[in-house]
């Protein structure tokens, strides 16, 4: 592991048509501890996503909120690269001491996604899930940070680079 190195998978199913992930992407690309892989709809060679995943202290689900949860490219990824004997089980456990945190993009307002607004819900009750698979395979949780495409501007974008990476 290196000390402070932050893997940004970056689950978008159509890496051609992203715009906001794109863009967050490009900024992560620029950061001198960052490693970007966008995980698409393709195949995935798993020895080489572990072996990423190995290398960084941090790691950022960043993906577009679909049907209130992260696209399908994303949780193959989880199921693929996870591995027994590898993430947890005999001989597992060697995701322990690395931290997830999930950067999301939204096609509406953020404050729809509050228990007042249009969708009755947190991002972070929505991510429940992953937040249970990371204590699962000892990756500590650092919660969820949202980005409103509609409304983003370059300040936005600033900040939330600068509230995941200050973890170093």
């Amino acid at each position: 592991m290196t000390k402070g190195k932050v893997l940004v998978l970056v689950g978008h199913p159509r890496e051609e048509k992203s715009v906001l992930n794109a863009e967050m992407a490009r900024r992560w690309a620029a950061h001198p501890h960052a490693e970007v892989r966008w995980i698409g709809a393709g195949m995935l060679d798993v020895a080489a996503e572990q072996a990423a995943v190995e290398s960084a202290e941090h790691i950022v689900f960043q993906f577009p909120l679909y049907w209130y949860g992260p696209p399908a490219c994303l949780k193959s990824w989880m199921d693929e690269v996870l591995t027994w004997g590898w993430a947890f089980g005999p001989n597992g456990g060697l995701l322990q001491g690395r931290t997830l945190q999930c950067a999301i993009t939204v096609g509406g307002k953020l404050s729809d996604y509050t228990l007042e607004g249009k969708h009755r819900t947190s991002l972070g009750s929505l991510m429940e899930p992953l937040e249970r698979m990371a204590a699962y395979v000892g990756l500590q949780w650092l919660g969820v940070e949202g980005l409103d495409r509609h409304r983003m501007e370059e300040s936005d974008a600033v900040k939330l680079l600068t509230r995941i990476t200050s973890i170093h």
